[in-house]
């Protein structure tokens, strides 16, 4: 997402206490999570380096903004506030899709499912687009999605890579599980998971069913061979070594890195 809420009086309340210099650390790092609508790398190394941190006092304040307002877990440093200003957004976009699905639903009746059905397409996309922008290029369903080998794959000869339907997302799941074994295992695919999927595989405009699929399997490779987004680096201290999770490999910004060869080996 590329715009986000900010409470002048709350921010104030939470940061008096923060250098002039802490100040833009830490908003750099806020950037960072909204852009990304993810947890920051757990590895501070990658971190400072990505975030310019490099003389002894933005060192300094760099740690003290991590210790005063993230909090390091599995998946990376989590922000409360992020996390909960994501998912305001997240449940709005779908109320707004599911609204807009519902008005068109009344208006043109079940009996003209087939015109309805197109009309609200494009009423969905009006719904979107009052609200921030989020990464979204889709209405989302406000439905959780249970992930089964075959459930989400759609046939060969029915495949479009223009209609979201045609997102194979269960073969995806199935591609990154066969290829990634020793990374978090995918349980389900909530909206904001298809959100992300669906983005990159449109981003990757295949032709074809197998040619996506081929796209995904190579990435997934790459994947592989990294020793950081596996979690084979030596540790940092006390600190796990990073290990990168389904969701932060569908991320665009991660997705980019990868493909770019900023975690090769």
């Amino acid at each position: 997402m590329h715009h986000y809420p900010h409470s002048i009086g709350d921010y104030r309340r939470d940061t008096m206490h923060l250098t002039l210099l802490e100040h833009g650390i830490y908003r750099q790092l806020l950037d960072t999570y909204y852009l990304t609508e993810s947890p920051l790398c757990a590895d501070d190394a990658t971190l400072m380096r990505s975030h310019c941190v490099r003389t002894p006092d933005e060192c300094a304040a760099f740690k003290n903004v991590l210790k005063d307002f993230f909090s390091l877990t599995e998946n990376g440093y989590i922000h409360g506030r992020c996390e909960k200003e994501l998912a305001a957004i997240y449940a709005k976009s779908d109320k707004a899709s599911a609204s807009a699905k519902t008005r068109w639903q009344q208006k043109q009746g079940v009996s003209n499912s087939g015109d309805a059905n197109a009309s609200e397409t494009h009423s969905e996309r009006n719904a979107n687009a009052m609200l921030p922008n989020t990464q979204h290029p889709t209405p989302i369903e406000s439905t959780t999605l249970v992930v089964t080998p075959s459930g989400e794959t759609p046939p060969a000869d029915e495949f479009n890579p223009k209609k979201p339907e045609s997102v194979p997302f269960g073969r995806i799941v199935d591609l990154y599980h066969e290829l990634l074994p020793t990374l978090p295992t995918v349980a389900d695919l909530s909206a904001k998971r298809k959100a992300i999927v669906r983005a990159r595989w449109q981003s990757l405009k295949p032709e074809s069913l197998a040619d996506g699929l081929n796209e995904f399997r190579c990435y997934f490779e790459r994947v592989a061979k990294s020793k950081f987004l596996t979690g084979k680096s030596p540790p940092v201290g006390d600190r796990k070594p990073f290990r990168a999770n389904f969701e932060w490999l569908m991320n665009e910004s991660n997705f980019l890195k990868v493909i770019e060869g900023n975690y090769d080996a």
